[in-house]
């Protein structure tokens, strides 16, 4: 369903709290030695990406993209972005996450490069044996899951903290492999 014309967009306290536990946990884990070589921006021109000027806010200025967990630098390379979907309900405001998806592309980044940590009830099982998600939720976390890095439903702070390790060593080798085979190529 879609909101009314004239709808204000909100946050619920549920999703902000969502988003400023697992950001703050991303910026713990960025603080460690291993990631010191990581850095994170909070917002692009989704413009300057597609080299127009269509997408522009009542103001006059670029209309900005605010990933939840910003844009990921490595060795000051954009290498990815993410977003924190918390869901009460079986509605499709997940189904947003997808419009990382077409900028990670335009950024040239594999997919597997867009983070996405799907939190709130309406990600929870329904079933007895806690393996099936209804509704479009459910529909989320089968794409999401197959193209991105994914987590849903998360425990506590050590599974997300977790999470975002085994993300930034992802790319730290992927990175080293491209460098070895540039290398090797010259």
């Amino acid at each position: 369903m879609t909101a009314p014309v004239g709808t204000h967009s909100f946050t619920s306290e549920e999703s902000a709290s969502s988003e400023r536990g697992n950001y703050a946990t991303l910026e713990e884990v960025l603080q460690e030695a291993e990631f010191s070589e990581f850095s994170l921006g909070r917002s692009y021109s989704v413009n300057e990406l597609y080299e127009t000027d269509l997408a522009k806010a009542r103001r006059g200025f670029d209309s900005m993209t605010n990933p939840d967990f910003g844009i990921i630098h490595y060795r000051n390379k954009v290498v990815g972005l993410g977003d924190n979907k918390y869901q009460k309900t079986e509605q499709n405001a997940c189904e947003r996450v997808g419009l990382y998806a077409m900028d990670a592309i335009k950024f040239g980044l594999d997919l597997k490069r867009v983070i996405v940590i799907f939190d709130g009830t309406g990600f929870e099982p329904w079933d007895e044996d806690g393996k099936h998600v209804a509704g479009s939720t459910g529909k989320m976390l089968v794409r999401g899951s197959y193209h991105f890095t994914c987590l849903s439903r998360p425990i506590d702070e050590n599974e997300v903290r977790s999470f975002f390790r085994d993300y930034l060593r992802m790319i730290i080798h992927e990175e080293n492999q491209t460098e070895q085979l540039l290398l090797e190529a010259a």
